[in-house]
């Protein structure tokens, strides 16, 4: 509850509406200004005094608080947010040049586009200033109206949506075969990855699982990219390494143990359909 803008409804044409200065003009005495306690103590009288002057008043008697404080055009735009269905979909706030500021989706998206309305943040506030109109579209699942609000958000650029980072990753392992025909792995910028196994989002998860597989498949530090090109790895030295390095194990045989490992990490279908429900019984999504 506001007092000030209480104040301003029930108390008209004050100078100002300050706590001090307003309770200075009705003669509310403030003991220990600007301390906690003192400013409670006036607050409390000063909202005594408008409940008060609230039951006395012929406009304002037979409604709530919530209504006095309520503007003209905070009631247009809770008008507009009533449009706005409990259902699960996307929503879209629109301004008058009818360009989209803002797309959401919830399982109910009237509750969720409401909470923009009852939120104190300066962002929902300049939002719903820009608001004129809204539009939505029913999804019969949670998963659709999450797919459909990133592939419009990236469509429209809402100026009131979090611009989502191109990508979350950094880093990649990427495996290729060289001129000798040995399979090779290697940490490389993500942007730069031309056939990534698997995406990391930092360099070290990238290391890290990358000498988990030379422990486990006793792959080798050189053709991992983690040590030169022409040198015997440290890891055959300390009978880590089968020699392929040294010319001591054949490529066949390594590549076998590359192999397992890209097959672990390979999905075989990279393309793929997921059946879901629709927004009714006689209606079926794919996603």
């Amino acid at each position: 509850m506001c007092t000030v803008k209480l104040s301003r409804k029930l108390m008209p044409g004050k100078r100002s509406y300050s706590l001090g200065n307003l309770c200075e003009s009705i003669g509310i005495v403030i003991h220990d200004r600007h301390r906690a306690e003192g400013d409670a103590v006036a607050t409390a009288k000063l909202l005594d005094l408008l409940l008060q002057l609230k039951t006395q008043s012929k406009e304002y008697k037979s409604k709530s608080v919530s209504q006095i404080m309520t503007t003209r055009v905070e009631s247009i735009k809770k008008y507009i947010l009533d449009k706005i269905p409990e259902s699960c979909g996307v929503y879209y706030f629109i301004d008058r040049e009818g360009r989209i500021i803002y797309i959401g989706k919830s399982v109910n998206m009237y509750n969720r586009a409401l909470s923009h309305y009852n939120s104190d943040l300066k962002k929902s506030k300049a939002m719903l200033n820009d608001l004129t109109t809204v539009d939505f579209v029913e999804t019969g699942s949670e998963l659709i109206s999450l797919l459909m609000e990133s592939d419009e958000i990236k469509k429209h650029k809402p100026l009131y949506n979090r611009q989502r980072k191109k990508d979350v990753f950094t880093h990649a392992i990427e495996v290729f075969t060289d001129a000798q025909a040995i399979v090779n792995f290697k940490i490389v910028p993500y942007d730069e990855s031309e056939k990534s196994l698997l995406s990391f989002t930092n360099y070290s998860s990238a290391r890290e699982r990358l000498e988990a597989w030379i422990e486990d498949k006793e792959l080798c530090l050189r053709y991992c990219g983690l040590t030169g090109d022409e040198s015997v790895c440290f890891n055959h030295q300390i009978k880590k390494c089968k020699g392929i390095c040294a010319g001591q194990e054949e490529p066949d045989e390594y590549n076998y143990r590359a192999s397992q490992l890209i097959k672990e990490f390979s999905y075989n279908k990279p393309n793929f359909l997921i059946l879901d429900r629709g927004r009714h019984f006689q209606e079926r999504a794919l996603c």
